[in-house]
C-alpha cells in the first residue's frame, strides 16, 4: 500500500513513474485473472479507468498540490485494480474447488487424496479473508476500504489455493473410478433385488 504521508518530497516524475509501474502490474494481473477464469474482471477494469481519470486531473492540475494529490488517488485506484484481479482468481479457485467437491460429495475423497482434509482449512481461510474486505469504489478518499492492504495476503492466499485446485484435477481420474465402481455394484444390487423378487413371485404363482 502506497502510504502519502511518507511519500510528501517525492517529485511528480518519480510518482508518475510509479503509477507507470502500478499500472502496468495491474493490467498484468488482469489479463492473467481474464485468462484463467474466462471472464472479463469489470471492477479492476474500472479502477483503472478511475486511476487514468486523475492521472489526466493531475497533469492539468492548477496547483502543486492539487496534482500531488491527484496522483496518489492515482497510485491509490492502480493498487485497487490490482487487488481486484487477484481476488477474482481466487474466487475463481475458489468456486473451481466447490465444484469439485460437489462432484464427489457421494464418495470418499481422501481415500485417494489422504491431505484432503489438511487442504481444506487453506480455503476456510481464504473464504475468511474475502470477508474481511471492504470495499467503496466510488470514493478514493474512503479509508476503510482496505483493499490495499489485503492486496499481499490475497495473493499469497492464491499461491497456497493453486496447486491444491491443481493437484483436484489429478485425482479426478481415481475419483471417476470410485463413482463407476460404486454406480455398477448399485446397480448389481437392484438386479438382485429384482431378480429376488421376481423369484419370489413366480413361487408364488406356480402353487
Amino acid at each position: 500500500m502506497i502510504d502519502q504521508t511518507m511519500d510528501e518530497g517525492r517529485n511528480p516524475e518519480d510518482l508518475l513513474n510509479t503509477i507507470s509501474e502500478l499500472f502496468r502490474n495491474a493490467e498484468i494481473e488482469i489479463k492473467l485473472a481474464e485468462q484463467m477464469s474466462g471472464n472479463i474482471i469489470i471492477p479492476a477494469i474500472n479502477e483503472l479507468r478511475y486511476a487514468g481519470n486523475h492521472l489526466l486531473k493531475g497533469l492539468l492540475a492548477s496547483s502543486p498540490k492539487e496534482q500531488r494529490e491527484q496522483y496518489f488517488r492515482a497510485l491509490r485506484h492502480c493498487q485497487r485494480a490490482h487487488y481486484d484481479a487477484v481476488e477474482a482468481v481466487l474466487l475463481y479457485l475458489l468456486d473451481k474447488f466447490r465444484t469439485f467437491q460437489n462432484d464427489y460429495e457421494e464418495v470418499s475423497i481422501p481415500a485417494v487424496w489422504p491431505d484432503y482434509a489438511k487442504h481444506l482449512s487453506r480455503f476456510h481461510e481464504a473464504h475468511s479473508l474475502l470477508k474481511s474486505v471492504v470495499k467503496n469504489p466510488e470514493d478514493i478518499d474512503d479509508l476503510k476500504d482496505n483493499r490495499e492492504k489485503l492486496l499481499g495476503p490475497t495473493k499469497e492466499a492464491c499461491n497456497k489455493l493453486a496447486p491444491i485446485v491443481a493437484l483436484s484435477d489429478s485425482v479426478r481420474i481415481e475419483l471417476n473410478k470410485q463413482i463407476d465402481t460404486k454406480r455398477t455394484s448399485d446397480l448389481y444390487a437392484r438386479w438382485t433385488i429384482a431378480l429376488a423378487l421376481i423369484s419370489i413371485l413366480v413361487t408364488l404363482l406356480a402353487r
